[in-house]
């Protein structure tokens, strides 16, 4: 969460005198009251208003940068002289940055942990009033997603034409018969993120309203993604922390439910994090730019959970000791590739490896470790070996035959997804799990 507030920041100081701690301040204050006050109901809401925001905006500066850069042809014909459309280069070294391997397998294992088994996800999972419409809502996002990234991507080349025209000095003309000047000349800004708004800023400025929209696109990418996160983090938090610790101090064996007090408890909790995420904020501001700052995260510390989750669903003798133990060290080697790259990137070659790899790395790393280290453990621990596992935690073409024709859940009437209670209820019993 602490990497996307710099972005827009950064967006309102390259174009105007505004301090970037004020807008980290001012931005973070405000996203932390309306998820406080609106809880889960506010997020998406907000994230549908600003997925069109972002959606609009970004078609605008790609029609009307191009018509600046030269046209389609001419934006293309430039990219391609410069090998920026090298869209099939197969290179076998991993410290490549940009390779469509890396691109496509990588980036994709980077982005599962996000997706796939990080708490927002889950969380909007379970949100949703069936499980038909958990699953509609995946295989809608997932040509939504793939839209935006291209046309992110069509913005790069846009801006990458339209400041590095071949051949122009000052004296010749460029493309359109307008004299080259200085706007051919990429700006010199203290961080790369910035172009896309000086951009916006230089062409487009005279255009009323154009200027703030484009900024409030940024703001909207960045409100979304953490108000997401910090109802996601209170809800952890509260359900898997909290409420067992209460439950544990009074010493009852049912959880005693208070609406009004939990709902106190996770206002104070998103307060704290909402605070300690502009902290954050503002160390996340020196270590690069965003897209290698969000892969590296996601990559190096997300792995090892999607391993987890791996191995819990496909392997079904892992245990919690082995499981555990790999997801440790792997989750240790990816904090020490990060901040290695960080310090100094040619001291080792695991610094210069790929961000778009890391992931990879790890969820490979758990895996490996996880495996024999459950195997051993359920040859020193007896118990290990007597424990059954619930069919329904399987993936479904692995589970036992018998289990395979087993309905989820049998509640009359209802296709939410469900959690059984082991002791606390009925074999063919189900519960709600809501949020």
């Amino acid at each position: 969460m602490a990497i996307v507030w710099f972005t827009p920041a950064l967006a309102i100081e390259a174009v105007t005198a505004f301090d970037f701690w004020k807008t980290i301040l001012i931005t973070c204050t405000i996203c932390t009251f309306y998820t406080t006050l609106g809880g889960m109901k506010a997020v998406i809401w907000t994230d549908v208003l600003m997925f069109f925001i972002i959606f609009i905006t970004s078609i605008l500066v790609i029609v009307m940068g191009t018509a600046e850069a030269g046209g389609l042809g001419h934006v293309w014909q430039i990219n391609k002289d410069a090998g920026r459309l090298a869209f099939f280069d197969f290179p076998l070294d991993p410290t490549v940055r940009m390779t469509f391997m890396g691109v496509v397998l990588g980036t994709w294992l980077n982005s599962l942990p996000l997706w796939a088994v990080g708490q927002t996800a889950v969380q909007r999972f379970l949100a949703a009033k069936s499980l038909k419409q958990a699953k509609l809502s995946v295989w809608l996002n997932l040509p939504l997603i793939v839209t935006l990234v291209t046309i992110t991507c069509i913005e790069g080349l846009v801006l990458y034409a339209f400041y590095n025209e071949p051949g122009t000095t000052a004296e010749t003309p460029v493309t359109g018969g307008t004299p080259a000047d200085d706007r051919r000349t990429p700006p010199e800004l203290e961080k790369q993120d910035q172009i896309l708004i000086f951009f916006v800023s230089e062409q487009f400025g005279h255009i009323p309203g154009f200027q703030g929209l484009f900024i409030s696109c940024l703001f909207a990418g960045a409100l979304s993604t953490v108000s997401s996160g910090l109802n996601a983090i209170t809800a952890v938090i509260l359900v898997d922390i909290y409420k067992p610790f209460m439950k544990a101090v009074r010493g009852h064996n049912v959880m005693v439910e208070d609406d009004a007090h939990n709902t106190l408890i996770a206002r104070v909790l998103t307060v704290v994090f909402g605070a300690l995420t502009m902290v954050l904020a503002f160390a996340a501001s020196g270590l690069g730019t965003l897209v290698t700052l969000a892969n590296s995260v996601f990559g190096a510390f997300g792995g090892p959970l999607a391993a987890t989750f791996l191995l819990g669903m496909l392997w079904k003798r892992a245990n919690i000791w082995g499981v555990l133990l790999g997801t440790l060290m792997s989750f240790f080697l990816g904090v020490w590739i990060v901040l290695g790259s960080v310090i100094d990137r040619e001291a080792n070659w695991l610094y210069q490896l790929s961000f778009n790899w890391y992931a990879t790395l790890t969820i490979l790393t758990t895996i490996i470790i996880a495996i024999p280290a459950s195997e051993w453990f359920r040859w020193w621990i007896p118990s290990e070996r007597e424990k059954q596992v619930d069919p329904l935690l399987l993936s479904p073409f692995i589970r036992p035959s018998a289990s395979k024709h087993t309905p989820v859940h049998t509640c009359e009437n209802d296709t939410d997804l469900v959690k059984r209670k082991a002791g606390d209820m009925k074999a063919n019993d189900c519960e709600l799990e809501k949020l």
